[in-house]
């Protein structure tokens, strides 16, 4: 808009001087602009975990391998080897082995010297920390010969018969010989029919303990004919 003063000269008439706008003001004849462009920010980040490629990742199924120790009660002196070892066991005998008309889980001892070993003073557990379950003096393995004990856990029905049963998913298996030598054999997880025992008999080491199907109860490991598992 343009405006307008009036000024007075003397005793003149009026006159209109028509004024120019200020600075940065607009005026009616001035186009109006309008900025209708919007800018809209459509990125999106996302922070994604890295990814890590486990193609030739090694895999676990979580089960130790089995194994044996032996070791001397540390109140007795040292001894040498033990003359019996634990040489197979069978967890979970389903057709290995039948007693009559039952198949109980059993665990083999196997002689290694060249005289019967009589089991009195000898003891046998399924837990280092469990109380040792005493095997009688009328058990005698046979000089380079094993003998079945039956963990069936009715010790009434026989000498051979043990207090305790053997578990499928794993445990221990311990015999304390009367100079305080402990062996103790460790398994993990088993199906039936399969045992654990040295690849020859009472052998020390690694690789000795092995696994496979079927057995050899009552009979020397070399005479093993099942199959190998890993």
């Amino acid at each position: 808009m343009t405006a307008l003063a009036l000024a007075a000269c003397g005793d003149g008439p009026l006159t209109m001087t028509e004024l120019d706008p200020p600075t940065g003001a607009t005026t009616s004849d001035a186009p109006v602009t309008t900025d209708t462009s919007v800018t809209t920010d459509t990125s999106v980040t996302t922070d994604t975990p890295p990814t890590t490629d486990t193609t030739d990742a090694p895999t676990s199924t979580g089960t130790p391998p089995p194994s044996t120790t032996t070791t001397t009660r540390p109140d007795l002196p040292p001894a040498g080897p033990a003359a019996l070892c634990i040489n197979e066991v069978m967890p979970v005998n389903v057709s290995s082995w039948w007693l009559g008309d039952v198949a109980p889980d059993w665990i083999e001892l196997f002689n290694m010297t060249g005289a019967d070993v009589s089991l009195d003073g000898w003891e046998i557990a399924d837990d280092r920390y469990a109380g040792r379950y005493d095997l009688d003096a009328s058990l005698v393995v046979p000089a380079g010969g094993t003998l079945l004990l039956y963990a069936d856990d009715d010790p009434y029905a026989g000498f051979d018969h043990l207090d305790f049963a053997l578990s499928d998913v794993g445990e221990e298996v311990v015999l304390e010989d009367p100079d305080g030598r402990v062996q103790i054999l460790t398994y993990g997880p088993v199906v039936g029919d399969v045992s654990i025992f040295r690849l020859t008999d009472c052998c020390e080491g690694e690789g000795c303990l092995v696994t496979g199907t079927g057995g050899t109860p009552n009979a020397s490991n070399a005479t093993f004919e099942g199959q190998f598992l890993p």
